[in-house]
């Protein structure tokens, strides 16, 4: 189906429902005995369909409003100027509501206000009063009630468009959102609310029905949307016109006036309260999917932010391996070297024979097996853990000791450690020894800036105290400026800008010991440096 077939049919359809709409308010108006009545449906109609689907249909309006005159006893002419003016109306609504950028959904408060500001102002001030002097022009409408007359024809177009707009648009914007039966299902439900009130029981009092058909309808505008609210009030006005046809209800107590004046602000009334919450709430139902949408998006940045600074700190560790490869290897080097000029010697001396060469490949095949064992203990060190298992804490420990304590020692820093045997845990034990070289890295670097000729040392002790897995280590470097003491764990905070320190190094070990490990770790200044205490659960056998 082509486009301009589409529109053909939108505007045919409009045409249709414009005649018939107008038609049934018009013969309904006549029935009744209240002065200024009318809810004039085919203004809401055609409003409605100029803002969703744009100035283009005018064609509709225009052919509705002449056969809907036309049928009415108007003559050709008449007719013809009628229908221009409410064609060129809504092409005026369309403009002005575009100007204003108006929203369509009514899911604020400023939108519900400025469209009733337009209706009520501009757009039936212009419709009532050019049609009434064109009827007043070609004698059909006598010069003394020529005010009346625009007035209720003002009136009636008002809440025409007041009452059915709303529920068309609600409707068209949020068809994707409602659930077809269920919707329908509150309407037939509020009808019969209304119908057994009003018809049945014919309650005669305008407050009491007021009372009892708003807060169903403002429950459902909160829990469901203003499409359900717009269309409830639209029902309340077909009911209570029924029940003025039946000549039964709250609006027919014989006094004129008071019928006319208690029906319109009873529909003005609930189209207002309902609408305004259902704005407000559809205001509130954005708020919060715009702040779940900001708390999505914080989420997804810190998330890559963790992963950024865990692949920081890693590049920081990875250093520090280097580091200490490049000193364990230093000793296998030396040998190998020895071995080999020992080899070049024997050789210049003409003494290189057999048992030489034997000696020779046994030595170097030892260094080098040395030295791949300790690629494999590193490698090992800082692989991930994939998933979380029962360890011993002591064992996790000594391979930190073992791949630092050489390092250590030649900066002339002691590693000494007393352990409690049997301290198990339960979680990621390569992942915790990466926190643990993290920290006494830390410690190493304070030791090293640190004046003191004393013997330097770092001292892990472990122990288990009331259910929990303790693990101390204690320097004398001085210990931690106590103005940045509460600063040390946080991301990129750094003492050692001078020796490029990434401030990683303490935030990613208290990131591993409380979100992986599920512990806490505190540090405190001693006597003669930082203690830092790590808590852990202990883990005993029967637990899995």
């Amino acid at each position: 189906m082509t486009i301009n077939i589409k529109k053909t049919i939108i505007i045919i359809i409009l045409a249709l429902l414009y005649c018939f709409t107008g038609k049934l308010s018009v013969d309904f108006q006549a029935h009744v005995n209240l002065s200024n009545f009318g809810i004039f449906a085919a203004e809401g109609v055609s409003l409605a369909f100029a803002l969703y689907f744009g100035a283009w249909v005018w064609p509709g309006v225009l052919i509705g409003q002449l056969v809907l005159a036309l049928l009415n006893g108007f003559t050709p002419m008449t007719a013809l100027e009628i229908s221009v003016i409410n064609s060129f109306e809504v092409l005026l609504a369309v403009k002005i509501f575009e100007i204003f950028k108006f929203d369509i959904r009514f899911e604020s408060l400023k939108s519900l206000l400025l469209f009733a500001l337009v209706v009520l102002a501009v757009l039936q001030p212009f419709s009532a009063l050019l049609s009434n002097l064109f009827l007043l022009w070609h004698g059909l409408e006598a010069p003394k009630i020529f005010w009346q007359a625009t007035f209720a024809w003002w009136f009636g177009n008002v809440m025409g468009q007041l009452i059915i707009t709303p529920f068309l648009l609600t409707f068209f914007t949020h068809f994707a959102s409602i659930r077809m039966t269920q919707y329908l299902l509150y309407a037939i439900i509020y009808a019969l609310f209304l119908y057994t009130i009003e018809i049945l029981l014919k309650i005669d009092n305008p407050m009491l029905l007021f009372g009892a058909a708003l807060p169903p309808a403002i429950y459902v505008v909160a829990n469901k949307s203003i499409a359900y609210g717009a269309m409830m009030t639209v029902v309340a006005a077909v009911i209570s016109s029924w029940a003025i046809y039946h000549k039964t209800g709250p609006f027919c107590s014989g006094d004129t006036l008071s019928d006319t004046l208690n029906y319109n602000l009873f529909l003005l009334a609930s189209q207002a309260i309902v609408l305004s919450m259902g704005a407000l709430f559809e205001e509130r139902r954005l708020r919060e999917v715009k702040l779940q949408k900001a708390i999505d998006e914080a989420l997804k940045t810190n998330q890559e932010q963790q992963m950024m600074l865990a692949r920081q700190s890693r590049l920081a560790q990875m250093g520090e391996m280097i580091a200490m490869i490049a000193h364990q290897w230093r000793q296998p080097l030396n040998n190998l070297s020895l071995v080999n000029q020992l080899l070049i010697s024997k050789y210049k001396k003409g003494q290189l024979d057999e048992k030489a060469i034997t000696q020779f490949k046994t030595n170097a095949q030892k260094q080098i097996a040395l030295m791949s064992s300790t690629i494999d203990d590193f490698r090992n060190f800082f692989k991930s853990d994939e998933k979380k298992v029962p360890f011993d804490i002591d064992d996790v420990i000594q391979n930190v000791i073992a791949m630092t304590e050489a390092i250590f020692k030649s900066h002339g820093i002691q590693l000494l450690y007393e352990s409690q045997n049997g301290l198990r845990t339960y979680g990621y034990p390569n992942t915790l020894a990466q926190a643990l070289l993290n920290i006494i890295n830390n410690a190493k670097d304070a030791l090293l800036s640190t004046s003191k000729e004393s013997m330097k040392y770092i001292k892990i002790v472990t122990k288990k105290q009331k259910g929990k897995i303790i693990i101390r280590i204690e320097d004398n470097g001085g210990g931690i400026p106590q103005e940045i003491i509460d600063k040390i764990f946080d991301p990129y905070f750094s003492t050692k800008n001078e020796k490029n320190g990434t401030g990683l190094g303490l935030y990613m070990s208290k990131t591993i010991i409380e979100k992986q490990m599920a512990g806490r770790i505190d540090v405190i200044n001693t006597p003669n440096g930082a203690l830092f205490t790590i808590y852990l659960q202990e883990f005993a056998d029967d637990a899995q």
